[in-house]
């Protein structure tokens, strides 16, 4: 676990109050994979329905499914259960984790869910957002920190934290030095 993960999953524990979080962070700060792990956890500890949105499915099928199958395999999670038509994952437990993309119609809104996690928040419409968090029992935010966005609105001082890519002491030394030129 990143340092990230600590402090994501602090925040989220030490305010039961809270339904929405909001993780801000640049490149390297190890977010998604931090926020995925503790998904895993909790879906593996209880029975919970949970859901990874984005704003698209293609994309997320190359960045945060990939991540969460690494994980899944690092930690000895079986993976034949991984519905790959329906970007579903159901556990020995009766949890499930389905990956769903804005960008396609009738995508869901509709369900409730345990837990709800909004990845790059930023590059979706505040519409589509509320309908699904309104429908979650927690919500999970990320974004990067680019402009001001919806999400900003829910930001109080429990439920927000920023990253950066010191929180990710795993992060190669090649990616620390561009994140370093680039500053």
């Amino acid at each position: 676990y990143t340092k990230a993960f600590y402090k994501i999953k602090d925040l989220i524990l030490n305010n039961p109050q809270e339904n929405v979080f909001v993780i801000r962070g640049g490149q390297g700060a190890s977010k998604t994979v931090s926020i995925i792990q503790l998904l895993i956890r909790s879906l593996c500890s209880s029975t919970k329905e949970a859901t990874i949105l984005s704003s698209e499915l293609s994309k997320m099928k190359r960045t945060v499914i990939r991540d969460y199958k690494k994980i899944c395999k690092d930690w000895g999670i079986f993976q034949s259960d991984f519905n790959r038509s329906e970007s579903k994952h159901e556990f020995f437990n009766g949890s499930y984790l389905d990956f769903l993309g804005a960008d396609v119609n009738d995508v869901g809104k509709g369900f409730r869910r345990d837990i709800l996690y909004i990845n790059e928040a930023d590059k979706m419409d505040v519409d589509t957002a509320v309908q699904f968090i309104s429908r979650a029992g927690l919500t999970i935010i990320d974004y990067n920190p680019d402009s001001l966005f919806w999400g900003d609105e829910y930001i109080n001082d429990k439920n927000f934290i920023t990253l950066t890519f010191e929180d990710n002491e795993y992060l190669s030394e090649s990616e620390v030095r561009s994140i370093l030129d680039y500053k």
